[in-house]
């Protein structure tokens, strides 16, 4: 925790409260996160709901001093939808069980908006030629490389089907778009 910067959570209201958890757990619930301005573009971090009642939330985000080309993305692993918060108007609705209490459901990703998610030790090299992405680099065997549109929709999944080169046929999506890579 940061002081100064975040804000543990106070719970005004036992039947409502929304908060965030670090990216590397400390068992704080936190009102205020405030994240590093670098390497912005390998945050996941986890979102909790503790909604006694149940029924229909909607998010939205005001995103303050975000870096050029940085965006935040909500996902919402139920629904397995992907929705950039950082737009102006933004909005995303989810129906809520009743005594839904904690994480694990919704996640705040920050991507950059330019390039490639590589893994720490940059042995990948990610590039396109015409409408197909090449990943050449070795990667572990249960790798998965995931491409979304700037918009933070899944635009479609890979497993790693070689461990040294791997290439998407990306000719039915227009646009720019992300590739990250998970192993």
């Amino acid at each position: 925790m940061d002081p100064g910067y975040d804000a543990g959570l106070y719970i005004a209201n036992p039947d409502f409260s929304v908060y965030s958890k670090l990216v590397e757990d400390n068992a704080i619930d936190y009102t205020l996160q405030c994240l590093p301005d670098q390497d912005y573009d390998q945050y996941v971090i986890p979102l909790g709901i503790d909604y006694k009642a149940g029924g229909q939330i909607t998010f939205k985000a005001e995103t303050v001093n975000l870096p050029s080309g940085c965006q935040a993305v909500l996902e919402d692993r139920l629904t397995k939808i992907f929705i950039r918060l950082d737009l102006k108007g933004a909005t995303y609705t989810a129906t809520l069980d009743q005594n839904t209490k904690g994480t694990g459901r919704f996640f705040l990703h920050t991507y950059d908006a330019i390039g490639s998610t590589q893994p720490a030790n940059n042995e990948l090299k990610v590039r396109s030629i015409a409408k197909t992405i090449y990943i050449n680099g070795e990667v572990s065997s249960d790798a998965r490389f995931y491409l979304y549109s700037v918009n933070g929709k899944l635009l479609a999944n890979l497993n790693a089907k070689n461990q040294l080169q791997n290439q998407l046929d990306a000719s039915g999506y227009g646009g720019r778009s992300i590739l990250t890579y998970h192993h």
